[in-house]
C-alpha cells in the first residue's frame, strides 16, 4: 500500500498538466487577444475597397481558410487566379493598413 501512495504522489509531481489547479479567477483571454475594435474597423473598410474578386478570394481564404485549389474551384477560376488575386489584394492591404510614417 504505501508504494502505491509514494507512486501515485511522483506520478502527480512528475505531470505538469496535473499540476494544475482550479482558481476562481476569470480570464477573458478572446478580449485580451483579440485587435482592437479600430483596428476591426479599419480592415474591413479596407476590404470593402478592394475590387470584388479580390475581396472575395481573400476572404475565402483567409478567413475560411480554404486552400488555392479549394478557393479556384468554388469561385470557378484557375488556382493561378487565386494566387494572383490573393497577392494583389493583400498588397493592397498592406498598404491601406499601413500606418501613416508622417
Amino acid at each position: 500500500m504505501r508504494r502505491a501512495v509514494v507512486n501515485s504522489h511522483l506520478d502527480e509531481t512528475r505531470r505538469p498538466w496535473r499540476r494544475e489547479r482550479p482558481t476562481d479567477e476569470h480570464h477573458d483571454v478572446a478580449a485580451a487577444t483579440g485587435p482592437a475594435p479600430e483596428e476591426t474597423d479599419a480592415l474591413y473598410a479596407a476590404l470593402r475597397r478592394l475590387p470584388a474578386g479580390q475581396r472575395r478570394v481573400v476572404v475565402l481564404r483567409h478567413y475560411w481558410g480554404l486552400s488555392v485549389e479549394e478557393t479556384a474551384a468554388d469561385l470557378g477560376v484557375s488556382a493561378g487566379t487565386v494566387k494572383s488575386q490573393t497577392s494583389a489584394a493583400l498588397a493592397a492591404l498592406r498598404t491601406a493598413l499601413q500606418p501613416d510614417l508622417h
